[in-house]
């Protein structure tokens, strides 16, 4: 009998894989954007799609994206789940005043977040500490911050284990980052909520690993930071208050 008609060759459906989206500065803007448009309410394929367009990124990635963009969505995170935010800031702008902090201060203060010592190179000044928080999401009556990492740890969801997270958080301070963070955001809900105990409202910060996270896989991607009463207390004492003239 006649042989049918080869098949025509595809693209090996690894190409275009989470693990295999380019890295760097233009990747990780990329992200970022689609998360602020899921922010503003944008549907999910569309916000990964007018994300790629921006960055000039292939449009055959969109699959890939809007997945693991579902799975983030999706994720357990320790009993949450950030489709049931009750509201949602991307790129929160934050002004915190300081009068200073040495370097082993720091050290103490993020160590007691996490239990790791930060790399700090110096000391920090009287002045004022500005940047922007990726995400304030409300679930549930509590507040949290977000942060989205695009580090490639492994090409499967496997490599994205509490060590090797843990790894990167100490190698990069992203501890002082959360630390940052939950000052910034523990000062917003005292001026926005009087009469509510900030650390009632505060429920830590959340690190997640975008390119790991995938539910056969709970837990993978992710890193809790508990906002610790003793911790946000010495913050309020030392760095957010207002430098000495």
């Amino acid at each position: 009998p006649p042989k049918a008609a080869a098949a025509r060759p595809e693209t090996p459906r690894e190409l275009w894989d989470i693990a295999q989206f380019p890295r760097g500065p233009v990747a990780g803007s990329c992200v970022h954007a689609i998360w602020e448009n899921i922010a503003a309410n944008m549907p999910v394929e569309d916000a990964v799609r007018r994300g790629l367009e921006t960055y000039g990124l292939d449009l055959r990635w969109t699959e890939a994206l809007t997945q693991m963009v579902e799975h983030v969505l999706h994720a357990d995170l320790g009993g949450l789940c950030l489709r049931e935010h009750q509201g949602w800031v991307a790129e929160m702008e934050f002004l915190l005043p300081t009068q200073g902090l040495s370097r082993m201060e720091l050290a103490a203060m993020t160590r007691s977040f996490s239990g790791r010592t930060p790399p700090f190179a110096r000391d920090v000044g009287s002045g004022w500490i500005t940047g922007f928080v990726d995400a304030v999401v409300e679930i549930h009556g509590r507040y949290y911050v977000v942060d989205w990492k695009t580090h490639l740890l492994g090409e499967t969801p496997e490599a994205y284990t509490p060590a090797a997270m843990a790894k990167v958080m100490e190698e990069h301070g992203y501890d002082l980052q959360a630390a940052l963070y939950l000052a910034a955001l523990d000062r917003l809900l005292a001026a926005r909520m009087p009469g509510h105990d900030p650390l009632e409202l505060l429920g830590g910060a959340f690190f997640l690993f975008v390119r790991g996270i995938h539910p056969r896989y709970p837990g993978r991607g992710i890193v809790h930071i508990p906002a610790h009463p003793t911790t946000i207390h010495a913050m309020r004492s030392r760095l957010c208050s207002l430098p000495q003239s």
